[in-house]
């Protein structure tokens, strides 16, 4: 009975139906390069523009709101890897870039709270959140470690 109660599972790890390896999925991830970096930066301004008034727009259409929150989500997410490969002074244009547009998505999720889905509303602001999370980070990084910039520059 005694035995019962500590009675350990002899399992393996690798066994367990649960068990999802994180190393693969981290090790495929490619680094975006500086070409495709300075397109998305190009590019962020009109997508904001766009998300911008998906959500100004009544009726709220969930179909375009979601368009543009996953191309302002696909230019961030390629300027928050990639800033890192650029000098210091377009990295911190990039983090400017993302700290700003951050809070303006976090303040646009707000602003049209009532009148845009849930969903969307949720998406925009935890988009604004992670942007701005992202450059406020790598702005202290390359602030008090300026060596670990790159040379590429925005054009």
């Amino acid at each position: 009975m005694i035995g019962e109660l500590f009675h350990f599972n002899k399992q393996r790890t690798s066994e367990r139906r649960f068990f999802r390896p994180v190393l693969e999925s981290l090790e495929s991830r490619e680094v975006p390069s500086s070409a495709q970096v300075s397109a998305a930066f190009d590019q962020l301004p009109a997508d904001m523009n766009n998300l911008q008034a998906s959500l100004a727009a009544r009726p709220a259409n969930a179909a375009t709101i979601n368009t543009n929150i996953s191309a302002v989500a696909n230019d961030l997410f390629t300027l928050n890897l990639g800033a890192a490969g650029f000098t210091v002074g377009d990295r911190l244009r990039i983090d400017s870039a993302l700290i700003s547009d951050g809070i303006t998505l976090i303040y646009d999720g707000y602003y049209n709270f009532a009148y845009i889905p849930t969903s969307q509303f949720e998406s925009v602001v935890q988009l604004g959140a992670t942007a701005l999370r992202a450059g406020i980070s790598d702005f202290l990084l390359t602030s008090f470690y300026s060596s670990t910039s790159g040379d590429a520059t925005l054009t």
